[in-house]
């Protein structure tokens, strides 16, 4: 399942800095659980993020062919050709979806899971690593 294309838009608000949501992220609609699994499982943790650019490298070099990364909430397969982000309420029958009514995200065949291809994938990372790397150092000066 390799979903479209990706779009997304960085937010940097540093009123909101205060209550930890100075940095944000917009996914259009069917990639919602993209920004939700980003800022969830790693929000501006550089280092954590590594892991998964070690993986993609991985997958890349053809030392591995596909990786699984359990989130707290929010986990990710990775392939060659693709990455799924699902919701882990997906993988367990006894878990009741209706908890997630109230959320931002919306209940609908997308809602909980999405795809798109290794390439965007990346892009976005690496377009989300600068943008934390360049917004931190404005912080600073």
């Amino acid at each position: 399942m390799i979903g479209g294309y990706m779009e997304y838009e960085f937010i940097r608000d540093p009123d909101l800095d205060v209550v930890g949501k100075g940095f944000q992220v917009e996914f259009s609609h069917e990639h919602r659980i993209v920004g939700r699994w980003l800022m969830e499982e790693f929000g501006t943790d550089l280092d954590e993020l590594q892991k998964i650019f070690d993986f993609m490298s991985e997958i890349e070099a053809k030392k591995i062919t596909e990786q699984f990364v359990l989130g707290k909430e929010i986990s990710l397969k990775l392939n060659r050709y693709e990455a799924l982000i699902e919701a882990n309420a997906l993988h367990q029958q006894e878990h009741d979806l209706s908890i997630y009514e109230d959320d931002a995200l919306e209940l609908d065949e997308n809602g909980l899971s999405a795809g798109c291809g290794f390439e965007d994938f990346l892009d976005m990372l690496e377009a989300w690593r600068d943008f934390v790397i360049d917004n931190t150092r404005k912080r600073r000066r």
